[in-house]
């Protein structure tokens, strides 16, 4: 078992010790590395997730699950604060000048550390992990907002419809089974009431081919 952060001396837990990487850039570990990868509450940080996604999957053996954990933007509770203020969680995501950075620096030591200025929501994680040849398990959640739950009853008509009116544009030819699995996901309970998005994948085996590969008109 593998530990890495920019900040080990942060990143504690019994049984192992922590390596420092920047995963902006190479991992310090060879191809297929790893059964399984665990990436949390990190790709909301940095600008190029497409590559962070790309060389955690490097490291991902074939047959390999990777989860990614991040801020969920789409529970009911941040989707009512984006329609008040502009940001999915005013009291605790501010992005700012003085609060994009960690601590308020432009620096912190040697590298520049952003806070949650990346924020990205399913519809995005999903394609990212599409587009570096991942297949998309499903989503999770580790629990409940009261508030969101309390929401429901008002916003989940809008939300349900919304969702619903996107594939009305025949601008978007969606596979049926695909968009079955879209919907699924976005009108889950996991993606409704919690406020952690938890993303599973699956790096597909040599022979198997990726969900960007399928043939849309199959």
């Amino acid at each position: 078992m593998e530990c890495a952060d920019l900040f080990p001396d942060r990143a504690r837990a019994n049984g192992f010790s922590c390596t420092r990487c920047d995963m902006t850039a190479p991992l310090p570990y060879e191809d297929n590395s790893f059964e399984g990868v665990l990436h949390s509450e990190g790709i909301e940080h940095v600008d190029n997730q497409v590559a962070v996604l790309a060389e955690l999957t490097r490291v991902l053996k074939p047959g390999g699950v990777l989860i990614v954990t991040t801020p969920n933007i789409l529970f009911l509770s941040a989707r009512l604060d984006s329609m008040m203020s502009g940001h999915p969680r005013p009291r605790r995501w501010l992005v700012t000048d003085s609060h994009g950075y960690w601590g308020g620096s432009k620096v912190h030591g040697e590298d520049t550390y952003y806070g949650h200025v990346f924020l990205i929501n399913a519809f995005q994680l999903r394609f990212y992990m599409t587009h570096v040849g991942l297949d998309v398990v499903g989503v999770e959640a580790t629990r409940y907002s009261l508030n969101s739950i309390l929401l429901a009853p008002l916003m989940f008509p809008l939300v349900w419809w919304g969702t619903r009116r996107m594939w009305r544009n025949r601008r978007f030819e969606t596979p049926k089974p695909l968009r079955r699995d879209i919907e699924k996901e976005i009108l889950s309970p996991a993606l409704l009431f919690g406020p952690k998005l938890i993303m599973v994948a699956r790096k597909p085996l040599a022979e198997e081919p990726t969900e960007a590969q399928i043939d849309p008109a199959q």
